[in-house]
Formats: structure tokens, sequence, C-alpha cells
């Protein structure tokens, strides 16, 4: 490989020495030249052809009927194809109908089918699928590309179940946020002509995608996060703060239509969305939460287990695989060591967020922070079903290549 086609290697957060560095070596794609790009655009390539294969394999044989929540959606897009206009999930103040509509679309170009009701959730879960890939190589390069995409081909079960499943919302919401984080991505590096388009377009996706499913606020805090330093950088030059005031109220306007229907609702109906999310009952105490999660969850988000709310069959389950529950628990607490041996290169990276020379991952650490504790410290993981059922990590997938 010539010099000019090599890329550059470095160790984030070198610039502090006391600190040591994640052990983890990040590849400067930003600055590869256009012809190094041909091995990333391959990755990409084969990864959608098979992860692709993989998933209408399973449709076809599996998931093609849906269930009574999923034929809600259908139910939705013939009365919008009757003139209705839901703005949300029928019965809750939340969950977009943005898949209904666009379900209806396709009813009334193909006629109407069990089938096409999962057609909006695979293709946002291939497109969640190439954008996390790239992110990948984006941050540390094509080998943790392709190690991802390996990942998402043979996908746990969980992501496989909610990338069929329709009206959830869940990896429309991811793809939306993931394609928001790609686009802030370089300016916490360095700064750039386009910079107000690419922050414009960045938050109306996002407004888009909290109307989705308000899942995707975890995206807008690591899009929040990936800003702090261009942030900090423009407060220190006082001639281009006109500049940064405009930027600012494009990126707020942008991200009110893109939430329009949702911002709209909830000034009509004096916030029900927020209060209703706000209310949910936590039934579990955080002890027995934390438990769940590393005992249950995360052997479920690394696909040894089987997604589901039948707690007989979740634990008829563990105890007839009892090797592979083993095995499980054994990664889990494997990569949890991991994490706690890497604390000082993770609290250094959180630190460099708010210097002008940030961490090209740091906000990937804040990210699968704010994850956890929003599952644990809300009454969204408290559910009794939300360990065998993790649904509210699903958006931990993004943070694979870290």
């Amino acid at each position: 490989m010539s010099n000019s086609l090599r890329p550059t290697a470095r160790f984030e957060g070198a610039r502090n020495a006391s600190a040591p560095p994640l052990r983890v070596v990040a590849i400067s794609a930003d600055d590869a030249t256009p012809g190094a790009r041909w091995p990333i655009v391959c990755v990409l390539a084969l990864t959608l052809i098979a992860a692709l294969a993989v998933r209408l394999i399973l449709l076809l044989r599996y998931y093609v009927t849906p269930d009574a929540d999923q034929t809600i959606v259908g139910l939705m897009a013939r009365h919008i194809l009757q003139g209705e206009r839901p703005l949300f999930y029928w019965g809750q103040p939340y969950t977009g109908s943005a898949e209904a509509y666009a379900t209806a679309a396709l009813f009334r170009i193909f006629g109407q089918s069990d089938l096409l009701l999962h057609i909006v959730p695979l293709v946002a879960s291939l497109l969640f699928v190439a954008l996390t890939v790239y992110l990948a190589w984006r941050l540390y390069g094509l080998l943790v590309a392709a190690l991802s995409g390996i990942f998402f081909v043979s996908a746990p079960m969980l992501l496989v179940d909610w990338g069929f499943w329709a009206g959830s919302g869940y990896l429309e919401a991811m793809a939306l946020g993931t394609a928001a984080l790609l686009m802030v991505l370089p300016l916490g590096m360095s700064e750039s002509r386009n910079a107000w388009l690419r922050v414009t377009g960045a938050s109306f996706l996002l407004g888009f995608a909290v109307w989705v499913q308000p899942i995707a606020v975890y995206y807008l805090i690591a899009v929040l996060a990936v800003l702090i330093a261009p942030v900090l950088r423009l407060a220190r030059n006082p001639r281009a703060w006109p500049a940064g005031l405009a930027a600012l109220v494009l990126a707020c306007g942008a991200f009110a239509v893109g939430a329009a229907p949702l911002l709209i609702f909830n000034l009509q109906h004096h916030g029900a969305t927020f209060g209703f999310l706000a209310g949910r009952a936590t039934h579990l105490g955080i002890v027995t939460v934390c438990g769940r999660l590393l005992l249950w969850a995360c052997p479920v988000l690394l696909g040894f287990l089987p997604p589901t709310t039948d707690r007989t069959y979740f634990l008829g389950f563990i105890q007839g695989h009892i090797a592979l529950y083993g095995m499980a628990l054994l990664l889990v607490f494997v990569l949890l060591f991991r994490a706690l041996t890497l604390w000082r290169g993770a609290a250094s990276r959180l630190r460099s967020l708010l210097t002008g020379h940030p961490a090209k991952d740091a906000w990937l650490v804040l990210f699968i922070l704010i994850v956890t504790v929003g599952y644990i410290g809300t009454g969204w993981g408290a559910e009794q079903w939300a360990g065998s059922q993790p649904r509210y990590l699903l958006p931990a997938y993004t943070a694979l290549p870290l």
C-alpha cells in the first residue's frame, strides 16, 4: 500500500499523557483520499447483501404473519387511504405514525398484504446496519467496520425481531439518529464551510426521529455532545457570534419542523406525550433492574438468549441451555471487567468533550452511558418484562464499534 493511501493511526487522548487512552487505535478516515474509500464501499456492499439475504429468509419463513399489535399498523394504513390523518400509533400519545403513512403508500402501489407491513422496518434495519458499519470505519478503521458488519449479518434475535416489527419505530429512529450523528461528526474535529447546512439537516432528522420514537432522545444528546467543542471554539471568537446565532436559529427551526406533529399535538393537549412518558410507574427497584440487566438483558443483547415477554419460556430456555447461558454470563462479565479496567481512559474521553479538542469517540462513551442510565433510572427499564425483552436498550447497538 502506498503512503498516500495508508490511513493514519492515532491514539486519541494522547494530548493528556497522564490519562491513558482507551486501547483502541482510531483510523483517521476523514483524512483518507477518495481512492482509499473503496475498501469500505466493498465492506458495506457485502454486509448489506448478506444481511438482506439472511433477513429475507427469516421474514419469509417465520415473520410474515403479523401479530395483533402489528396488524394495527395495517388498519391505520387503510384508514389513511380513506382520508384519516393519525399523528401517533392508535391508543397512545407517542410513537409517530410515519410508518403507517409509508405503509399506506405501499398498499396503494402494491395492494394490501401481510408482507408489506414489514417492509418499512426492514428497510430501516438495513439502513441502520449500513450507517453503523460506516460509523465504525469513520472512528476505528476498516477492521472494526468489517467485524461490525459480520456481527450485524448474523445479528442477535432482539435486533432481528424489531427490524421486522411493524409499528414500533425503534429501527427507524435508530437509523435517523445514526445518520444525524454522521452528519455532524466531523464538526467535533474541524470546521467546514457547510457546517451550518449539516447541523440544520441533522437537527431536522433528530426532530423527525423523536416524533417517530421518543427513544431517539439518546441520539439528540449524543449530537449535542459532538457539538460542544465547535460551540466552545465559536464562543472564543466574538466575530463569529452572529453566524453562530444564525446557525442556532436554523438548527432549532429545523428540529421544530421535523418534530412538528409531536410539538403541535403537545401544545394542543397540554404536554400529553411528555406527561405520559414521565409518569410511567416503576415496578421494580433499581437493584433488581441492574441484576436483570446483567443476568438477562445483556445475554439477550449479545444474542445468546431469545427476547420474549414470556417469563416461563425464558427461564425454561435458560434451564434447557445452561452451557450456552454460562458462556453468555462469562462474556458479559469479561466485557464488564474490561470496561472497568478502562475507566480512566473513558473518563479522559468524557472530559475531552469540554475542551476544544475532544477525542474522536468521546461522544460514543457518553452515548453508551446515557443508554444504560436511561434503562436503569426510568420506569421504562423497570417493567416486569424489560429484562427478558430489553427493547429499550436497542440503541446500544450504535455503540457496537466501541
